[in-house]
Formats: structure tokens, sequence, C-alpha cells
């Protein structure tokens, strides 16, 4: 997940009351100029209905819902910090269910102060447990920050991690990562974000400092020892020689301003105003090292590296500089050097038409693969502030805007800061929309949820009334979710794999798997289900495009038989 809180939220920044603007944007009448489904400039798909909605029935004014999101496989969650002076805030679990994510439970922090206890100066100033301000989520862990305190660590040593492990669809608290001083005996900013990759934990320190050095900020790595809990194993910054300021200078140089983390690659940048870059730090057998240094190119701001995002083992990073409506640049990593190379960079669709602001773009970021999504929270769909996310995906000729997301629009409140958090995962974008004001006496913030691949229709009947959905699982190898909707009657019913072939009747329906094999259990559904899943090993992930799935299945009160469309995985 891209954590959008590290730089502070603009609104804040600029003062501006968005909420005040977005009711007097109601008033000038202009809702009325979007029509979903449309496109804009270009014949660009443009995605507004989600597949799913998620809100905090219990969400106060100012909770700042889907501030901080987090997706992998059949976990999903959802932050609300509460957006209220010295409260905890909680996490919102959803898991999978027969009727998309079900909602489970309400995760709390459990070592966090609830009120001004001692408080810690934060950039806000607000003296708040601050939970979540970050979060990632891989397999059944995931990791939780709360720079904002900890009654434990007293001061200065601030800030706390919560690791959590899910156990039976529920999260307890494996372990705490506290806070500790600097050799300045200040507080670090301990947790201000927070990156996991399943083997690794990475957590920021932005206040992090050393008597005598004009240099601020560092990184915590923390690894599993043999009992199986993380340790800290290093903590990385560059040395005050390593292009630092200008000899006589007493300006402090800030690093680790951002932070990704992924396979065994750490990237951080540094922003000052005599230099911008992005260090990259990988782990070998002697530890973690500083191995590439990526210096601002010509056509960038000062703001390079104002977020990052990486995927190490499709080569691919992100890095965002928040000029004019703002601009992400794409970097691969050579296989033979290693090196990473700048090989594009785009901007947003649209500006933005908020009084003041800019677009945003950048403002939060995931890659997945041959896939980039982008927020951009103030950004214009069509002429009107929602906010958007733009999705970038890699092909022969590069890398090309596939499509635009946005939220539907209902009634009075268009802007909503749609893109403010995000997260991409097996095909599927979680998107966060901060300041959603569901009514004129609240503005409580809202998630969304969007498929954006279900596979490729390789054969579709008139009888194939049941669609399927076919999505590889990002985090294993050839491992695939499969889910067929539509389903009526109650019956039992498998997922088959074969070679796509042409269609021969099933039923009332068309069989397009040529030598089909059942590749799931039996799957039962009830005549008030419309769906199934199934988490299934793919026949030859080698060669995904020669792989066609269906779903047969027989009616329980009829006996008739039926079949899914057929897709071949992306």
């Amino acid at each position: 997940m891209q954590n959008a809180n590290e730089q502070g939220s603009p609104r804040q920044r600029r003062g501006v009351h968005a909420s005040a603007w977005a009711w007097r944007r109601l008033a000038s009448g202009c809702v009325a100029a979007l029509i979903a489904g449309s496109t804009w400039a270009g014949a660009q798909v443009i995605l507004r209905q989600p597949t799913q909605i998620l809100d905090d029935e219990f969400a106060l004014h100012q909770a700042r819902v889907g501030s901080v999101v987090a997706l992998d496989g059949d976990a999903l969650l959802v932050a609300n910090q509460s957006g209220r002076p010295f409260s905890a805030g909680y996490l919102l679990s959803y898991a999978q269910g027969v009727n998309g994510y079900e909602f489970i439970e309400r995760v709390s922090p459990q070592a966090c102060f609830s009120g001004p206890s001692s408080p810690p100066v934060t950039n806000s100033g607000i003296t708040a447990c601050l939970f979540p301000w970050s979060l990632q989520v891989v397999d059944d862990i995931a990791v939780a920050s709360s720079y904002g305190g900890d009654f434990l660590g007293g001061s200065p040593a601030f800030g706390l991690v919560h690791v959590l492990r899910r156990s039976q669809n529920r999260w307890i608290v494996d372990q705490y990562l506290r806070g500790f001083a600097d050799p300045s005996n200040t507080a670090t900013g301990f947790g201000i974000s927070v990156k996991f990759d399943g083997t690794t934990i990475a957590v920021r320190m932005a206040g992090y400092d050393e008597p005598g050095v004009t240099l601020q900020g560092a990184v915590a790595m923390y690894e599993r020892n043999p009992t199986g809990l993380f340790e800290r194993v290093a903590i990385l910054r560059p040395s005050p020689n390593a292009g630092g300021p200008p000899p006589g200078s007493t300006s402090m140089w800030l690093t680790a301003t951002s932070i990704a983390l992924d396979d065994g690659v750490l990237v951080m940048s540094e922003r000052h105003h005599f230099a911008q870059r992005v260090r990259v730090y990988e782990r070998g057998v002697n530890g973690w090292s500083e191995t590439q240094v990526i210096e601002r190119p010509p056509n960038a701001s000062t703001s390079f590296g104002y977020h990052l995002a990486l995927d190490a083992g499709a080569g691919v990073m992100a890095v965002s500089a928040q000029q004019g409506e703002g601009r992400v640049f794409v970097y691969e990593r050579d296989p033979a050097t290693r090196l990473w190379n700048l090989t594009s960079d785009f901007g947003p669709a649209e500006g933005s038409s908020l009084p003041g602001y800019a677009a945003y773009f950048g403002w939060s970021m995931r890659v997945r693969g041959d896939m980039i999504a982008v927020g951009a929270p103030w950004g214009d769909m069509q002429g009107q502030p929602t906010g958007t996310v733009e999705v970038f995906r890699r092909g022969p000729q590069g890398w090309a805007r596939e499509r635009r997301v946005a939220p539907p629009i209902a009634g009075l409140f268009v802007y909503q800061q749609f893109g403010y958090a995000l997260d991409l995962a097996d095909g599927r974008l979680l998107v966060g929309a901060e300041w959603y004001t569901p009514d004129p006496t609240r503005t409580t913030g809202r998630a969304y949820l969007y498929q954006l691949t279900e596979g490729t229709l390789a054969c579709e009947g008139p009888g194939n009334t049941v669609d399927l959905h076919a999505l590889f699982d990002d985090n294993r190898d050839g491992r695939m979710q499969l889910s067929a909707f539509g389903l009526t009657g109650g019956g039992l019913g498998y997922f088959v794999a074969g070679t796509p072939t042409a269609a021969t009747p099933l039923g009332g329906s068309d069989l397009c798997v040529g030598a089909p094999r059942r590749i799931s259990g039996p799957l039962a559904f009830a005549p008030s289900t419309d769906r199934v899943y199934a988490h299934v090993q793919h026949p030859d992930p080698s060669s995904p495009l020669g792989t066609a799935f269906q779903f047969v299945y027989r009616q329980t009160g009829t006996g008739n038989t039926g079949a899914s469309v057929a897709r071949i995985v992306d």
C-alpha cells in the first residue's frame, strides 16, 4: 500500500476547507454534467462502477475512513483514523466470502494512548496515537504503524508498529516494534511510514538525528530471528559525506523522505534544495548495502521522490514529483547490470479545477507487475474534482494509460479526495476517498473496490449466462483465484481447465474447454447464492495463453446442466 499520509495532507497545508468548497460547487449545479460510463478526450476507458463500496456505519465527522488501505488476496483492510484529537483509530477488517469482501471486525490498537499523556510532537501538532498511519498486508501478516504514541515507550521513544497475524479471519497482535531515541536523544518519528514485503519490515524515521550532523532521517530494518520474532538488523541512511550539503552549509539534509520495499530491495528518497535523488539498497549475504544512487532527471522538479512504489520482482519502480499537476517517472531494472534506468514518465489526463490546488498526480502509487496505479486525489474527472486513479500497463510499445477510475457520483457529493490512498492486488484496485461526505453534517470517508481484469474472454454463447473471473495471485507462483457469478437455482459444480477450443453444446450453454479436467473440488451453491470462489493452481503457468477455464454445473431442482463463459487468465 502506498502510504499517502507520509507527507502530510495538502488539505491541511493549504488551509482550504474542502467540504465547504464542495457545497459551493454543488450550488453551481455542475453535478448534472457527469454521465457515468462516458469517455473523455481520446476514447480512454473510464471505470466508475465499483464492485463494492466499503463504509463504516459508526464513522464520526472527519473520521478519515480510507486514508490508509491495504489489499492482498482475500484480506482487505481500511483505516478509520477517527479524525478527533487524542483518538486511537482502528482498522476495518474484511475477508472474501460468497458475496465479495465481508466485514469481519474492527481491529483496535493495543499499545497506544488515547489521550494527551506526555504527548509527542508530530508534524501536524496532533497528539494522538494516529493508528493506523501506515499499513501493509502480505498473506496473513499485517504491519500497522502509529508514530503518534506508545504508552509504554515514554519520551522521546515515541512511535509504534503493530505486527498483526491473521488466524481464522481474526487479527491478533504478534509483536510490537517500539520507537527508540536517536543518538541526539530526540524523538525519531518512528513509524511515520512502514513497508513490508513478507520477509522484512522497513520503518521510516523522519526525525532521526545525530549530534553535529546536518542529516535527518533514517530507515530501521527488521527481519525475523530464529524464534520467529522481528528484530532490528540495520539502520539505513547515507554517510554524511555521501552527496550532502555543500561545505559550510548549515541547512538540514533530509533523507528517507519516502520509502518503498519489495523482495530484498529498499529505495529511499532525499529531497532538499541542493539535490534530489533516490538511493537503492539491497540485501545480500552480508546484510544491507547501497547499490545505486538515482539523481533527479533534468525534466523533474525539486520535489522528485515525493512518493515511491516498487515491484522488485518485475523490475519496475515509480517515482513521483509534485510539479505542476504532478508527474510520475518510471524506472526499470536491467537484468544484466541490475541497475535502474529511466524508461518513461507521464502526467495526469486532467488537472484540478479546485481553486489553488493541483491534481497531486502521484500522491499515491502502487506497482504490480506490468501495471501501475497512480492516485490524483485533487484531480478532475471530466471537469469535476472527484479525485481520480489512473492505471498504466506495460506492453510491447512501453507504458500506456489503460484506464481512468473515478467514484460513482450520487447526489450532492462531488469532492471526495478519491485516490488519497490505494492498493493493487490480483487484478483488483482498492481506493480510499477520505473526504467522502454522506450528508451535510458529516465528512467520514469511504473506500471503493474495483475489478480491473477478469481474464480474456475465450468463449461466450447465448446460453452462457454465468460469468467467470480468472486472476493470478500476485504473491504465489501459479496460484489463481477463479470465481463464477450469476448462478441461479442452487446446485453443484466444478471449475475445469483445458485447451481453448471451439464451442460444443452443454445443456443450454457452450463448453469451450477441450479435454476438460477438474481443478477444484465440488462447489455447492444455494438458491440464495449467485457465486462461488476457488483458489487453484494453474495447470501450466509457464504458458498461460494455452489454457482456458470454465465453471460447469448441474442445478439441483431441474437437473439442468450448464457452463459459464470461458476465459484465459491475463
